[in-house]
């Protein structure tokens, strides 16, 4: 549950862990509220959007795989570039 990992990521404690996360939501029905709370709290933590946390939302994106399949490219290429960062 979205609700759930959010909790769990604000409550942590606030040392930033050397990871890079991808979020992202579609604007019709896809959790667009809690993925920009998310978002907003790892912001809180100190990741940076386009360094840690690449966040995307998905104009008319809705929670399916043809949805999914259409942004597939974006968390691939943020977590396997084509040329190393």
């Amino acid at each position: 549950c979205n609700r759930r990992a959010l909790r769990a990521t604000a409550a942590a404690p606030s040392a930033q862990l050397p990871v890079r996360y991808y979020l992202d939501a579609g604007t019709n029905s896809d959790g667009l509220e809690d993925s920009l709370a998310m978002r907003d709290a790892l912001l809180a933590k100190g990741y940076q959007q386009g360094k840690d946390l690449y966040f995307y939302t998905a104009e008319g994106g809705v929670h399916n795989e043809q949805s999914w399949a259409a942004r597939l490219h974006l968390p691939l290429s943020w977590f396997f570039p084509a040329t190393p960062r």
